[in-house]
């Protein structure tokens, strides 16, 4: 019995020293970070802390978004800026309203790549968007059909409404011809003097 006991206690004892410590509450442990290792420079130390910290589970939405832009920045400072690029991209495919990083903070490498990695996604979204029916045609799409199936330029309407406006102008211009108060008056001499 004595011996079960003294195992029991061992085993606990082991898996006291053998556990984890305890995490503190992730906004905490992202300022540490942030001022412990990225503003001083030790951005391989930070990358590998940002990249523990973002296995958590119990990050907000925020608190992800701010290690993955801390992350991002890491990787471009120190020297991996494809890498930073592929978060920065990650960011903005799930957070498309990520207005990137502040230029208050972040260096000028850092904004630079976060800028080209938008760039990319933008020309990602401009491929991968569905063509419109006037792309399909070969049509520009002002001329794309209407409602109706059938183009603008082959609708009635169209063309009774260019011949009213025809018909108003000229007779508009008629009226004010036929208007002596909009004749000219008085007389013009044009003389050539020769010499």
């Amino acid at each position: 019995m004595a011996i079960l006991v003294t195992i029991a206690l061992v085993t606990v004892q082991l898996g006291a020293v053998a556990a984890p410590a305890v995490a503190g509450k992730p906004a905490d442990d992202l300022k540490d970070i942030q001022y412990k290792q990225y503003f001083r420079g030790k951005y391989s130390e930070a990358i590998a802390a940002l990249e523990k910290v973002l296995s958590r589970k119990d990050l907000s939405a925020q608190e992800r978004l701010s290690a993955n832009e801390f992350l991002a920045a890491s990787y471009v400072l120190s020297g991996a800026a494809e890498r930073g690029q592929e978060i920065f991209l990650r960011l903005q495919s799930e957070a498309p309203d990520y207005a990137g990083p502040d230029p208050s903070v972040f260096r000028e490498e850092v904004v630079a790549a976060y800028q080209e990695a938008r760039d990319a996604y933008a020309q990602s979204r401009i491929r991968a968007a569905p063509p419109t029916e006037g792309d399909r045609d070969g049509a520009p799409p002002a001329l794309a059909p209407a409602e109706g199936g059938k183009p603008i330029y082959k609708q009635w309407w169209l063309y009774a409404g260019l011949a009213t406006a025809v018909l108003v102008v000229g007779a508009l211009s008629r009226e004010q011809d036929d208007d002596p108060a909009s004749r000219p008056t008085g007389t013009v001499d044009v003389g050539v003097v020769v010499r």
